[in-house]
């Protein structure tokens, strides 16, 4: 929800406030392509039609982009809505603005590649910092039995509902490779707004030491 521009923390202070929040970002460069293939995979930008099965996304989509009629977005807008870590400062700012405009609490980024790479330091310390009670044992792997996903999700959440621990591998990967050539500019297009907004959340992120 933090990743939509329409959602309003300053609406939710009471219910924010219940709990510890942290912000997970990921280079454009691997995030974007990465993003493009799962669509494509899926069937999302392959047709239009397909796109509103994320309802509470393109509700979201609708009511920033008021035009009349209503329509889809294009290619770039869908990708640059979904991809952009822009809301994520605005975010930022919010959970660490004291209150009573903000929740006042500690800043949380951790980087998806730091994760993945160095998973034996970042999550103890995520954990520690979140209060949640998590020996390194009990996170580094885990039984591959996942809750049920909705059918319009299946193919987003396919690496992680069949995984049983932490892997670095697939993050490396740009995906270049595997999309259109005719979405190359669209995604250097993105990729090149987006990644400013990235290397200021990544300043503020959780080192590796």
């Amino acid at each position: 929800a933090y990743h939509y521009p329409t959602f309003q923390p300053e609406a939710r202070i009471a219910q924010m406030s219940q709990a510890r929040h942290s912000i997970l970002i990921r280079h454009p460069k691997h995030q974007v392509t990465s993003f493009i293939r799962t669509s494509l995979d899926t069937g999302y930008i392959n047709d239009p039609e397909l796109l509103p099965a994320m309802p509470a996304v393109f509700e979201a989509w609708f009511r920033i982009n008021p035009a009349k009629p209503a329509r889809p977005p294009t290619k770039k807008e869908w990708a640059n809505f979904i991809c952009s870590p822009k809301p994520l400062l605005y975010m930022h700012d919010f959970i660490t603005r004291p209150a009573p405009t903000g929740l006042g609490q500690p800043s949380i980024v951790i980087d998806g590649q730091d994760v993945a790479e160095k998973p034996e330091i970042i999550l103890p310390k995520l954990v520690k910092l979140l209060g949640v009670d998590l020996t390194w044992d009990e996170m580094k792997s885990w039984d591959g039995e996942t809750p049920d996903v909705p059918p319009a999700l299946k193919g987003w959440v396919e690496g992680a509902d069949k995984s049983t621990g932490l892997s670095a591998s697939h993050l490396r990967k740009d995906h270049w490779e595997v999309i259109p050539e005719s979405w190359h500019q669209i995604a250097r297009e993105v990729i090149e707004e987006a990644t400013p907004h990235y290397l200021e959340l990544k300043k503020l992120a959780m080192t590796t030491d």
